[in-house]
């Protein structure tokens, strides 16, 4: 989680427009997700309230400076038009979305070798309900 929300903070999710910052972090979490050498998110995602009460502090301190990444990006997507209605409700759908991903996707196979860069996009125009436009 560190090394994502590095990665996330690395971004300048200020400096995109707001549809590509949110497809960057799309991007960045379903890389966390589904790497290969990450077997262990599985656990984290499931099972992190078994674990002692100061790891769950430090998993959920972490769990919400991720969440205010999100957070501003879902805001100014809001304010751009780009997401119309975004409620708590969908938030906890996308994250659920994004989540079971890795109960499926596996590199190079599937849905026709769909890589991370697709799948993201895929997954903006599905979370956003909106024909994904060109983020170059």
């Amino acid at each position: 989680m560190q090394s994502s929300l590095q990665e996330i903070e690395q971004l300048r999710l200020a400096d995109l427009p707001p549809r590509l910052a949110f497809q960057r972090l799309i991007e960045v979490h379903l890389n966390t997700l589904l790497a290969p050498d990450h077997d262990f998110i599985a656990v984290l995602l499931y099972e992190w309230r078994s674990l002692d009460k100061p790891a769950r502090a430090g998993i959920l301190a972490l769990k919400n400076r991720y969440e205010v990444m999100w957070e501003q990006t879902i805001v100014a997507l809001h304010a751009s038009g780009d997401w119309a209605m975004p409620t708590p409700l969908d938030k906890l759908l996308m994250f659920d979305t994004l989540n079971w991903t890795a109960q499926w996707y596996r590199r190079g196979s599937g849905i026709d070798g769909i890589g991370i860069e697709e799948l993201a996009a895929q997954c903006v125009q599905f979370i956003l309900r909106t024909k994904t436009t060109s983020t170059s």
